[in-house]
């Protein structure tokens, strides 16, 4: 997903960048770094900007889908490991069964 967006990336303003125009303030501005925020200029206006937006929203729904699904195989594994050991715990506490046989000799 993100190489799609990728291309429709226009332009980008980020301080950290030599191309910006205020580069040299920021550098000697931004001491321990310069900051997380970038800002993007995607082709095609509010109309491309949508479109990157709907990408992030379903790769985003995709990825909380994946989290999801994992979960629920997660807890599957551990109530089925918690049965297993409860069976086994029981059956190692209760003894054996004995069954009483009357054979008729005649």
């Amino acid at each position: 997903m993100l190489c799609c967006m990728l291309h429709q990336v226009e332009r980008v303003h980020y301080p950290g960048l030599e191309s910006h125009p205020k580069h040299e303030v920021a550098k000697k501005q931004m001491i321990g770094g310069f900051s997380a925020m970038i800002m993007a200029e995607i082709k095609g206006g509010s109309k491309g900007g949508a479109t990157v937006a709907e990408l992030v929203l379903v790769e985003i729904v995709v990825v909380l889908v994946i989290v999801v699904v994992v979960i629920v195989v997660v807890v599957v594994v551990v109530v089925v490991v918690v049965v297993v050991v409860v069976v086994v715990a029981a059956a190692a506490a209760s003894p054996p069964a004995t069954v009483a046989v009357d054979v008729l000799i005649e």
